[in-house]
């Protein structure tokens, strides 16, 4: 670990240094602030710095106060200074340092403060850590929301999206439960610093370790909260994919409808306004995953035509994608409004063929509707379209409710 010395004495300097070196640490040394500024911008720069509060140039006040402005990554900050006012200990504490070591300076002193430093460290070090791979998560989690909302071809989406969300979860929870880990860990510091500061430390002093403290506690509640909100998504994939339910069996539909928009709008949530009126929910004789499959697609193309029409009229107006479930005798309806560019007489009568498109090349395979027909097929049900251009477009999904496993097949 590089330790800066940064102190215009050349005495001081020769002091810290030796002991700095006997305890197995590397010394970098600066003779002024300026140098000790530069020191510190190195990418592979000290992580520990004791800087001599007057300086030429720019003293260590001046220095704590740019690298607070500026610093990419946590440097541990000691003062060296005779000043023993508690105004000049909190003006320190509030330009960026996070302790203090007094002049002339006592060995055994300087080095439970180097430690007390190390340890804080390693919390920071963990804490990066645990962002970094949450972000890197997030990075692939979204990359493969991306695949998944605008892939054109459903076949194999259930296994796919179900091994995704698996292999997601895994270091989800890893970070989860190492977030919760490291905040025991953090108060048990905590409170080991303040038994160690003793009850006659200056009120203002404790104040201030405790609201550097409370910085720590709130990245690590970003974290956790960062990490359950992954597990939802998790949980709405595997929702979605029931690669369990892949064969067919009796289930409900709106638990399947509900997680399949999850999916869907985070990428329209500015364009589309989803509104929701699940009336009834009954069981049926179903493949749940394939029917998840027709559902985001049908889902996919009414945002798509939503944000269509807004580019074409050069409109931000939010559209709207109404989904409705209800029950009339023995078929339940499931029902499609968008408020989209709507589709022409000519077009609807191909838009479930397979391979036709109207989307440029490279945005639609052709093969949405199509599968999504052949799945309503093998339920013996029915879609039925009705579209009327620059007003919208009216998806009607209807399943018979009490076929059997045999009836089915």
């Amino acid at each position: 670990m590089k330790i800066l010395i940064a102190d215009d004495s050349i005495s001081t300097r020769f002091l810290l240094e030796n002991l700095v070196s006997e305890w197995g640490y590397e010394p970098v040394l600066a003779g002024d602030g300026e140098e000790a500024w530069n020191i510190l911008q190195q990418e592979d720069g000290p992580r520990i710095a004791l800087i001599d509060w007057m300086m030429p140039v720019l003293d260590g006040v001046e220095v704590c106060q740019r690298l607070k402005e500026v610093e990419s990554q946590f440097t541990y900050i000691i003062l060296v200074t005779s000043k023993r006012d508690k105004e000049d200990i909190i003006t320190g504490l509030d330009a960026g340092a996070d302790d203090f070591l007094s002049k002339p300076v006592q060995p055994d002193e300087l080095r439970s403060r180097l430690s007390v430093g190390m340890r804080i460290l390693g919390y920071q070090d963990a804490l990066e850590e645990s962002r970094n791979e949450l972000s890197k998560q997030n990075d692939e989690l979204k990359k493969m929301q991306t695949q998944l909302v605008h892939a054109g071809k459903m076949a194999g989406l259930g296994t796919l999206v179900a091994g995704v969300a698996h292999e997601i979860n895994n270091p989800t929870n890893f970070t989860y439960v190492g977030a919760q880990n490291l905040l025991r860990k953090l108060k048990q510091f905590q409170e080991f610093l303040f038994e160690l500061a003793g009850e006659d430390a200056e009120e203002e002093i404790k104040q201030a370790f405790t609201q550097r403290f409370d910085d720590l506690f709130s990245e690590l509640d970003a974290i956790s909260e960062g990490s359950q909100r992954i597990r939802g998504i998790v949980t709405n994939l595997r929702t979605f994919s029931r690669l369990d339910e892949a064969e067919q069996k009796q289930a409900a539909l709106v638990e399947g409808i509900i997680s399949t928009l999850k999916l869907v709008k985070p990428n329209y949530k500015q364009e589309v306004q989803f509104i929701t009126h699940f009336n009834d929910d009954p069981v049926l004789e179903c493949w749940p995953a394939q029917l998840n499959q027709v559902f985001m697609n049908i889902m996919i193309n009414a945002c798509q035509a939503i944000v269509a029409k807004q580019k074409k009229n050069n409109d931000g107006t939010p559209g709207t994608l109404t989904i409705t479930t209800q029950q009339k005798g023995n078929e339940l309806y499931i029902i499609f409004v968008d408020t989209g560019e709507g589709i022409d007489n000519e077009v609807k009568e191909n838009i479930f063929e397979p391979f036709f498109t109207t989307k440029p090349v490279g945005l639609g395979t052709g093969l949405g509707l199509s599968v999504s027909f052949s799945v309503i097929q093998k339920h013996q049900g029915k879609i039925i379209v009705d579209s009327e251009k620059e007003v919208g477009t009216t998806m009607t999904i209807i399943l018979p409710l009490h076929l059997t496993k045999q009836e089915l097949k």
